[in-house]
């Protein structure tokens, strides 16, 4: 695992800047948090790729029982023939570590819920190349993950992926009446999959609705997650 890929994107959403130092105390206790959530994460993430509709136009795309109705995915995704759905957790010891540091230090869990978006980023990126090595070799192209909640995408949607990919049972995924997934450090994305490479010009950032006063906008990890 990169620590120093992770720590620079800590330090990156705690100061704003890129390329600063850490004094070694901290460096020391981002690198003991970051072995912390590795050990009581239990990523293990559920998909299934299906064939779709896609109609940009419209922005419409149906994949088996699912309709997305989002102009934003559509254009994102745009020639999709395939669509790979997928949902993951860090799961419920993080959680739980979480709820315990909030209640005892709560310095301590700022940093810890840094560490742990950014190391289930990591993990969604490894698991995302995995797929692309994979279907590279069927001469196939996979686009970025989408996420409900992205652009027009609506977060609603949040319930029927879950229940698609039976994900609760499968990996403990719940979701509340808010549409907000239980455990936290969970996340659900819709990947096109297409025999043409994507058009790299349109990317999430120009899909989202928060742009303008996102201080991250063109970088790789989301100011608003």
């Amino acid at each position: 695992m990169s620590y120093k890929r992770i720590k620079n994107q800590i330090i990156e959403a705690i100061t704003g800047e890129q390329g600063m130092h850490l004094t070694d105390t901290l460096d020391n206790e981002l690198e003991a948090l970051i072995d912390e959530v590795k050990s009581l994460s239990t990523f293990s993430p559920v998909s299934r790729q299906s064939t779709c509709t896609h109609n940009l136009s419209e922005g419409r795309i149906e994949v088996d029982s699912l309709v997305f109705e989002s102009k934003s995915l559509a254009r994102y995704i745009e020639g999709a023939n395939s669509c790979i759905i997928m949902a993951a957790t860090l799961g419920p010891r993080i959680e739980s570590r979480m709820n315990i540091l909030q209640l005892t230090d709560m310095s301590k869990a700022y940093l810890f819920d840094l560490v742990c978006l950014h190391y289930l980023e990591y993990c969604l990126d490894e698991w995302e190349r995995t797929i692309r090595d994979q279907l590279e070799k069927e001469s196939l192209h996979v686009s970025g993950r989408f996420s409900p909640g992205y652009g027009d995408l609506k977060l609603e949607l949040q319930k029927q992926v879950l229940k698609y990919l039976d994900a609760q049972k499968r990996v403990g995924i719940e979701l509340t009446q808010n549409n907000l997934m239980i455990p936290q450090k969970s996340v659900t994305a819709i990947l096109g999959v297409s025999p043409n490479p994507f058009n790299r010009s349109y990317s999430r950032c120009d899909a989202c609705l928060k742009r303008d006063n996102c201080k991250s906008r063109g970088g790789k990890h989301c100011a608003f997650q």
